[in-house]
C-alpha cells in the first residue's frame, strides 16, 4: 500500500495515510474528522539499485548502489 500525502482545508493540518489506492480518496482528517480533505502532489523517492539511469540526488551517500 502506498503512503499519501494531504492537507486538510478545515483545521489546515498536513498528514500522511498509508491507504490502498482505492481507499485513498476518502481519507478523513486524524485531527478535526473533516470529510474532504485534499490529497498534496509528492515526488516519488526511489530506493535501491540505481540501475536504469537513475541515482541519487546528492551521488555521493554510498548509501544505495548506485553511488558505491
Amino acid at each position: 500500500m502506498p503512503t499519501y500525502d494531504y492537507n486538510c482545508p478545515k483545521c489546515g493540518a498536513d498528514f500522511s495515510a498509508f491507504v490502498t489506492m482505492s481507499q485513498r480518496d476518502r481519507v478523513p482528517c486524524p485531527h478535526c474528522d473533516h470529510p474532504d480533505v485534499r490529497q498534496k502532489i509528492t515526488t516519488l523517492h526511489r530506493s535501491g539499485s540505481a540501475r536504469g539511469g537513475g541515482s541519487c540526488a546528492t551521488g555521493g551517500c554510498s548509501g544505495c548502489t548506485g553511488c558505491r
